[in-house]
């Protein structure tokens, strides 16, 4: 009976330990922990002077965004009466923002679609970035206009970047980056610098795409600075600003990490047992919620689409989703 009794206990402590390390990839995966370095210690003592500076200079909010309603339908008016208009994206060739590319450039909404980029793209690389036909997408592929920028020197390319919608789909990793710096530069630095290029140059309406969970007083460097470049973009005052806050992005990329590829295994077989705001997300979804709402009447000035509203709006056809 003993042996009996021990063997249970042993299944038990297995059972935990494989729930242990399942939440801790779960952590790592969604929350980035080892971007602890932005604790309250790592501000004081270990942060750099230009990283400091940067905190300090975060403009206080101009507005309170209004939350998209996932419970509703979503039901808003198409923008019959606009134009056709022009469109730049951010973050061009990422797992969103080449889809994002691709639903602009192939809609008969659109005369021009910027695809910002950091290299030039030869004509079968635009094809195969952007998942476009050379026979059937041709007026499509002819729409895409490359700007190939340096972004620390973002204002070399200030012309181009006078549009009537911009998307921005810009943003990486700390380990990608390979330090919170890096990350931050691009994640808040160069997608901060081409919103005042936009606004500078009276783009209207101003799409950027953060992540769940985004918050700008959170002790954690990924959720803070997305929620610091929220915060400084909204204090732009565009006429419209809408923002995107996907969960976990389901890619078609190879991950380089043990977790990013547990997750992305993992997250949809858990789709039967999550609500539509704890699932995950394709990055072809994000791209068509982002074009979708470009499409329809605001609901406010400055609107907020989380995951559950993205999966919605993202399902929105001719005015109705």
């Amino acid at each position: 009976p003993h042996r009996v009794k021990l063997r249970k206990n042993r299944h038990s402590w297995l059972y935990v330990v494989l729930f242990l390390i399942l939440a801790r990839v779960s952590y790592l995966v969604l929350l980035e922990p080892q971007s602890v370095r932005s604790s309250a210690l790592y501000r004081r003592f270990i942060m750099s002077d230009e990283e400091k500076k940067q905190n300090e200079q975060q403009p206080a909010a101009v507005s309170k965004p209004v939350t998209a309603d996932a419970s509703k339908q979503l039901d808003r008016a198409l923008l019959a009466d606009e134009p056709a208009w022009s469109a730049l994206v951010l973050g061009a060739t990422g797992e969103t923002g080449r889809k994002l590319v691709r639903e602009l450039a192939v809609s008969p909404r659109t005369t021009k679609v910027k695809a910002v980029v950091r290299r030039q793209l030869s004509a079968d690389d635009i094809k195969a970035k952007f998942e476009l036909d050379g026979e059937k997408d041709a007026d499509a592929i002819k729409k895409i206009e490359l700007v190939v920028v340096d972004y620390d020197k973002l204002d070399e390319s200030k012309d181009a970047f006078s549009v009537d919608k911009a998307f921005c789909c810009l943003g990486t990793t700390r380990s990608r980056a390979g330090s919170a710096e890096a990350f931050r530069k691009v994640d808040f630095t160069y997608v901060v610098n081409a919103a005042k290029l936009l606004k500078e140059n009276n783009t209207k309406h101003f799409s950027l795409m953060t992540s769940k969970g985004t918050n700008k007083d959170s002790f954690l460097l990924y959720p803070q600075v997305k929620g610091q470049a929220e915060e400084a973009c909204r204090a732009l005052g565009f006429e419209r600003y809408s923002v995107f806050r996907p969960g976990l992005l389901l890619t078609g990329r190879d991950h380089s990490r043990y977790g990013e590829a547990f997750a992305q295994w993992l997250m949809p077989k858990m789709h039967w047992m999550l609500s539509d705001e704890n699932k995950a997300i394709a990055t072809d979804t994000v791209a068509k919620g982002m074009f979708q709402n470009a499409l329809h009447q605001p609901f406010a000035a400055d609107e907020l689409f989380e995951n559950a509203a993205i999966f919605k709006i993202a399902a929105t056809q001719g005015g109705k989703s």
